[in-house]
């Protein structure tokens, strides 16, 4: 089981198909439209729908075949799961944490595509996972330019705090330790969509807190450039 962790120390789950199903932890029959979806059976999934399917039917872990979708880049299910009543912004157990299937669209191998597919659909790209944190604090944690970018032009707001009180941009603060290269351009486009540079967490830290114990100079300088107030 693969996963990817955060600034703020919380891990995103991939589950296997098995537990993206729910079959093997809760013991129940596998539901055969979950099932055709997580093998990619685009016949079969339209044959059930049309046969009276639910389409939002849920495993024990609350997955939708929306979800399921998701979860194993099943593109052109999710476009007809979509068309046919779909809840795009189902929630479902994703670990510890209850997730959209936007929130598993950037952690799930950053799918760009997938994620253009939800917007579309109206996708919330402000929804709060259990963590109350948004795909937006995901794409950013994960150091995805590309999805931060595709997020913000969906309306995403840069500002939103998760249980720590963290900002997408304290987010981003956090990238020098992680190693990402892009971290510069992902603070540059979140202070230009309104990122509130000053604004603190929980434990009262603004991002310039978390760039000087990290000994990133180029973010302090950066940071200060925007206004930042030690």
């Amino acid at each position: 089981m693969a996963s990817f962790g955060f600034a703020d120390g919380e891990k995103f789950i991939l589950p296997t198909k098995s537990l993206v199903s729910g079959w093997e932890i809760s013991g129940e029959e596998p539901i055969p439209l979950h099932e055709a979806v997580a093998m990619g059976n685009l016949k079969e999934v339209k044959k059930l729908v049309r046969e009276g399917a639910d389409i939002n039917a849920v495993t024990m872990n609350m997955f939708t075949p929306l979800h399921v979708a998701v979860m194993e880049n099943q593109y052109e299910i999710a476009k007809f799961l979509l068309t046919h009543g779909a809840n795009v912004n189902a929630i479902g157990e994703n670990g510890e944490s209850l997730e959209t299937p936007l929130h598993l669209s950037v952690g799930r191998d950053g799918n760009i595509e997938m994620a253009k597919l939800l917007l579309r659909h109206g996708g919330n790209a402000n929804a709060l996972n259990s963590h109350k944190a948004t795909p937006l604090h995901h794409a950013v944690g994960l150091g995805n330019l590309d999805m931060v970018q595709l997020l913000l032009k969906g309306g995403a707001d840069s500002n939103i705090q998760d249980i720590f009180g963290a900002t997408s941009l304290h987010h981003a603060a956090y990238l020098f330790v992680k190693g990402y290269p892009n971290r510069l351009t992902i603070v540059n486009l979140l202070i230009k969509h309104g990122a509130d540079i000053n604004k603190p967490d929980y434990e009262d830290k603004v991002p310039l807190d978390i760039a000087v114990e990290s000994e990133d100079n180029e973010m302090v300088d950066l940071l200060i450039k925007y206004g930042a107030k030690k």
